[in-house]
Parts: structure tokens; sequence; C-alpha cells
């Protein structure tokens, strides 16, 4: 064999290291490049679900701070007023009043027995309420029989309540359903009509 010859072959030989080393790094480079994609995608997976479970929770929680804030706001009686009582305060839901009418949620007072506030309807015309411990039903009827003898029934979700004249005044009176007693006061002129939708409007 000659030395040109000894020469072809180492040569062959080296180009073919070569080009099984440039075919490794081909593989190498391909594997990385399909970990990089697989890495990516597990990323851009894992940024998604946590976006997700980030909205649903944002989503609850304003769900409940607007359910927590809007009964306060439906509530217009105020807190330490309710405290301190032990029955529950009903009031008459403002969007339900007749055309003119006006919670005054300025009004509330209360004490042990009793609590007080009022309605107004045009300059000097105001409903008094007065929320207190539900009696039995002996002393209910006894008060509608020395009372209130000739009396408007009404059906109100809350209640059977009645409509008469009491001297000078109008009187309204609702025995609640758990309770509570409402009575409510005013001018002898004031419209039945609009007095049976303000008892059929209470709520607690």
């Amino acid at each position: 064999m000659t030395n040109k010859n000894i020469a072809d072959i180492s040569t062959q030989r080296t180009s073919d290291k070569s080009h099984q080393m440039n075919s490794s790094d081909e593989n190498e480079l391909i594997k990385i490049k399909n970990s990089l994609r697989l890495i990516k995608r597990i990323v851009s997976t894992f940024i998604v679900l946590l976006a997700i479970i980030l909205i649903g929770a944002l989503g609850i929680y304003f769900y409940h701070h607007s359910s927590a804030t809007k009964q306060v706001a439906v509530n217009p009686v105020p807190i330490n007023i309710r405290g301190k009582v032990k029955f529950d305060v009903y009031f008459p839901v403002q969007s339900k009043l007749p055309n003119g009418y006006s919670l005054d949620i300025n009004s509330f007072t209360a004490n042990n027995v009793a609590v007080i506030y009022s309605v107004d309807f045009k300059s000097n015309i105001k409903l008094t309420f007065s929320i207190q411990q539900k009696p039995s039903p002996s002393d209910i009827q006894l008060f509608y029989s020395k009372y209130l003898p000739l009396h408007l029934i009404v059906n109100t979700p809350i209640g059977i309540g009645s409509i008469g004249v009491i001297g000078s005044q109008t009187v309204a009176s609702l025995p609640t359903n758990t309770n509570s007693w409402v009575l409510i006061t005013g001018p002898k002129n004031t419209n039945t009509n609009d007095l049976i939708n303000i008892l059929k409007s209470m709520k607690k």
C-alpha cells in the first residue's frame, strides 16, 4: 500500500469521524430544542391555569363583597339600633313605597322596648313606626277588640295586618310571623291604599 493510499484512508476516516460528530451534535441540538419547546408548553399551561384560578378567586371575592355591601345598603336600620333590642326590626323598602313617601333614615331611635322611626309624605305629613316585641295572640286580640273593633284586614308576606282609626289617628297593626309587632300611626286622612302598600313593603 502506497503512502498516498494510506493518506487517503486516514483522510476518509477523519471525514467519517467528523460526520458522526456532526450528526451527534445535530441530534443533541434537536433534543435540546424539543426540551425547550416542552418546557415552554408546560410554563404556558401553568400560567394559563394560574390566571384562571386567580380570575375565579377574584370573581368569588368580588361576588361576596358585592353581596355583603348590597345587604348592608338595603338595610337602613343602624347596627347599634338593632343591637339594642331582642326582636327583628322591620322597615319599609324604599323602592316599594308609594310615590311621595320616603323613609327617614336619620329618624331611628331605640330603647329596650321599641324601635321608632318615621316615613315622610309631602311637607307636613308623617307616619310614625313603632317596632316592638310581639305580644301573645290573646293580647293582640284584646288590643283589636278594645281599640280597633272596626278594621280592614291586610294580607302581607310577613303576617296579617289591620288598618283602622283610633281617635284622630289612622293606625295600622301588623303582628309579624316572627317575634315583632309593627304599629304605624298617621293622620286620620292617611290614604288607606297607601298604608296597604306600605304594610306589604315591610321586611327585616
